[in-house]
C-alpha cells in the first residue's frame, strides 16, 4: 500500500522513499533506473516532456505567494517501486483561481508513460522512443513531435485525441474507433472506425464524442484528403478520392 510522507516547515516526517510536496522536493525518489512513469490526477492537467531522467513536479504560479505550511493543501506525492515512479495528487482539492497549476513529467527515452485523469487534459511534447497508455474521462489528449517505440493506447470517453508524430505514419499500425467524431490518419479521413498500416508499433485509440487525429510533421502542413480507398472499420464503407 502506498504511504505518504509530508514535508512541513522543512521537517521530513517519514521515509524519503515517498515524498509529498507542492514543488520539487529535495527528497523526491531517485530517478536513476526508472523505466515506467505512472501518473494519476483527477482535475490537474498533465504535461509530459522529454528528459534525461524520470521526474514529476507540481507547478503552481501562485504557490510562492503563500507560506510553506499553507501551500500543500493540494500536492503531488511520489513513490519509487523498483523501476516504476508513481506520482499522484492528494489534498482537499484547493486549486489556484487562474487554473494554471499542472503536473509536469519528464520522460526519458525508452520509458513507458502511464497517465490517468478524470477531467483534466494530457499533453505530450517532444517525447522520443516511448510507450504510452493515456486515459481520460472528459479531457483531451494531445501531443506534438512524439515518436512511439512500442504499442500505445489513447482512451478518452468524451474528449478528442490529436497526436503529431515525428516519425512517418507508415511506421505504425492503427486501430481507431470514435462513436461520433471524425478519424484522421495522415491525409486519410473517415468516421466511426479505421484499421490501417502494417508497422510494428501498434497505436490504439478510442473516444466516445471526440475526434481522433494522428498526423506526421509533414502531414500537419497539408489539409487531410483521401488519396486511396480505405475501409471504415465499423460501417464497411469504402472512402476514395
Amino acid at each position: 500500500m502506498r504511504r505518504a510522507a509530508v514535508v512541513s516547515a522543512g521537517i521530513l516526517v517519514m521515509s524519503a522513499v515517498v515524498a509529498c510536496a507542492s514543488g520539487a522536493p529535495e527528497d523526491a525518489p531517485d530517478p536513476a533506473g526508472v523505466t515506467v512513469v505512472d501518473i494519476r490526477s483527477a482535475v490537474v492537467p498533465v504535461l509530459a516532456l522529454a528528459g534525461p531522467v524520470a521526474e514529476a513536479l507540481f507547478e503552481s504560479p501562485v504557490a510562492a505567494e503563500f507560506p510553506w505550511d499553507e501551500v500543500p493543501r493540494t500536492h503531488l506525492c511520489q513513490e519509487r517501486d523498483g523501476s516504476t515512479l508513481y506520482a499522484w495528487v492528494e489534498g482537499d482539492g484547493w486549486m489556484p483561481a487562474d487554473g494554471d497549476a499542472r503536473i509536469v513529467v519528464r520522460v526519458p527515452p525508452g520509458a513507458s508513460l502511464l497517465v490517468q485523469t478524470r477531467s483534466a487534459p494530457v499533453r505530450m511534447e517532444g517525447l522520443a522512443g516511448v510507450r504510452c497508455r493515456l486515459r481520460t474521462v472528459s479531457g483531451a489528449i494531445t501531443g506534438s513531435r512524439v515518436r512511439l517505440s512500442g504499442s500505445s493506447e489513447f482512451i478518452s470517453e468524451s474528449g478528442s485525441v490529436e497526436i503529431g508524430m515525428s516519425a512517418g505514419i507508415e511506421d505504425y499500425g492503427f486501430d481507431l474507433r470514435s462513436v461520433s467524431g471524425t478519424i484522421t490518419v495522415g491525409r486519410i479521413r473517415t468516421e466511426r472506425g479505421l484499421l490501417m498500416g502494417f508497422g510494428r508499433t501498434r497505436v490504439t485509440a478510442r473516444t466516445g464524442t471526440g475526434s481522433l487525429s494522428f498526423l506526421s510533421d509533414t502531414d500537419a502542413m497539408a489539409a487531410p484528403r483521401q488519396p486511396a480507398p480505405v475501409r471504415s472499420l465499423l460501417s464497411g464503407a469504402l472512402h476514395s478520392p
